[in-house]
């Protein structure tokens, strides 16, 4: 972004909307038709609090929702706000997903709200805001990694690393001929080496397609050149097997399980329940592997029953040492013997490999 502020790809817009009270002003943008940085000023509200953009979105002129999504930063603004004399500065930022377009006008709209006031209070304002396709910036490169990845066979490839708007994505690509479906990178940071010290970004974003991921991690302070380092120790896959237990609760034994990981720790009543406790082995302490069951279950004559909704919480995890706890509740009743439960999570491998690749 600092680039293309100093390319002269700034659009001035000076375009403000007010409405009981309260007023902003879109100062300017940057824009390349997939990143739109919005920069505004906001008075404040006349009992004196500041006001900001509560879920502000991007319409055409005939008031269509563009498919822009806001990127976040852990609440709806930048740390970087600055003050002076009671007006306010920051920045929106918006991502345009893939075939979506940016018209030469569009609407930036939704309710601005009074911040930390004991008296909340919304106004919607909305400002036009033209395009001058002349002066399109570069708001995004990509960095060529290709960097592979082997984990006893199963094969990742680190592909690119995408320089966006307060933003850096990590493309990662599972190989087709992997055996084994993986499922996430374990421990995996990304830190910049500017000057031999480490800085660690926060991952944001996760998207994942079936070939592999996209991991956005907010990065406002990257600048291009910045030496970056990838780290993790290692990947976990997806269980390949059927994902069911069998429990006698009269007998209190596990008739069946996924694999020879699952144990079953202990039944007891709980009140008008009865809480089943199990346990798996994990490979690393503190990794939360959970054998959840899924909403409904059967008895031995196939009669359905369903997990309590009665809006208290009735499953609970918790790491023991190389255990990984995990109760759940049923209704007390008098089953006929054993329950199956269908199961909506369960872990699967973890290849343990630690790897660092250094990108420039």
């Amino acid at each position: 972004m600092r680039e293309a502020l100093d390319d002269g790809k700034y659009q001035a817009v000076a375009r403000t909307a007010s409405y009981g009270g309260y007023q902003v002003t879109v100062d300017g943008m940057l824009t390349d038709l997939n990143h739109v940085v919005l920069f505004y000023t906001s008075s404040r509200s006349d009992t004196g609090e500041r006001i900001t953009p509560d879920s502000p979105r991007l319409f055409t002129l005939g008031y269509d929702p563009l498919n822009a999504v806001q990127f976040m930063a852990g609440s709806q603004q930048f740390k970087g706000v600055t003050e002076e004399g009671g007006i306010y500065h920051d920045m929106i930022i918006f991502d345009l997903p893939l075939g979506e377009t940016l018209p030469s006008e569009f609407y930036l709209a939704g309710r601005w709200r009074n911040e930390g006031s004991p008296v909340p209070k919304d106004e919607w304002l909305e400002v036009k805001i033209p395009v001058k396709v002349n002066r399109l910036a570069v708001l995004e490169r990509d960095i060529d990694v290709n960097r592979t990845l082997d984990f006893d066979g199963q094969k990742i490839k680190v592909s690119t690393v995408k320089q966006a708007v307060q933003q850096l994505e990590v493309t990662l690509l599972a190989d087709p001929s992997n055996d084994k479906r993986a499922e996430r990178m374990n421990g995996l940071m990304l830190y910049n080496n500017r000057k031999g010290g480490y800085t660690a970004y926060n991952l944001v974003t996760m998207a994942s397609n079936g070939e592999g991921w996209k991991l956005g991690y907010l990065a406002p302070e990257y600048q291009r050149g910045d030496p970056l380092i990838l780290t993790g120790k290692g990947l976990e896959t997806v269980f390949e097997g059927e994902k069911k237990m069998v429990i006698n609760t009269a007998t209190k034994t596990l008739v069946q399980a996924p694999d020879s990981r699952l144990q079953l720790k202990s039944i007891e009543r709980s009140g008008s329940f009865i809480r089943i406790r199990t346990a798996i082995k994990t490979p690393l302490q503190g990794m939360a592997y959970v054998a959840r069951p899924k909403n409904d279950f059967k008895d031995a004559k196939g009669a359905v029953y369903s997990l309590p909704q009665d809006g208290e919480i009735h499953e609970r995890w918790h790491s023991s040492g190389e255990w990984s706890e995990y109760y759940f509740d049923i209704p007390a009743s008098q089953y006929a013997q054993p329950l199956t439960f269908d199961l909506s999570d369960y872990p699967g491998g973890l290849i343990l490999q630690d790897f660092k690749i250094e990108i420039k």
